[in-house]
């Protein structure tokens, strides 16, 4: 897949022209480790997201402005990831309700919940060293 890299990228840029709002978007064959396009981010009318078999892009990488301000659902699932890439991804997406976490590789991620509108975060096969609910004040339920 990464030899169509160019050919991802265009293709996110049309789904961000159409204000696409449900995408499922999963790397298939592998390899696990492909990074994410951070044109992803710009793409702000997405309500529900589905990751997966990826390596989220360096936060460092993505725009400034990049956020998910419509995003209700997140759905990640066998992805590499660390702790920053999921604190980024909860503090751009302002309004998510529902975060499921699918086998990702995560090597001694801590995940702290820092959201003040997720409500139900489901773990299923992710590697945690630690849960750290921090400020999510609507937080119903946590599933692992």
């Amino acid at each position: 897949m990464d030899e169509h890299r160019g050919e991802m990228a265009r293709c996110l840029d049309t789904l961000v022209a159409k204000g696409v709002q449900e995408l499922v978007f999963v790397n298939r064959p592998w390899p696990i480790d492909l990074r994410l396009p951070a044109t992803l981010f710009s793409c702000a009318s997405l309500t529900r997201l589905c990751l997966g078999v990826f390596r989220l892009p360096d936060t460092a990488a993505v725009p400034r402005g990049a956020r998910f301000p419509n995003l209700r659902e997140l759905i990640l699932s066998l992805n590499t990831m660390e702790e920053r890439d999921l604190a980024f991804l909860l503090e751009k997406s302002p309004v998510l309700e529902f975060l499921f976490i699918m086998g990702n590789q995560a090597g001694g991620v801590r995940l702290r919940l820092v959201s003040h509108s997720l409500r139900c975060v489901q773990l299923g096969f992710s590697f945690s060293e630690d849960i750290d609910v921090v400020d999510a004040p609507r937080l119903e339920r946590l599933f692992q």
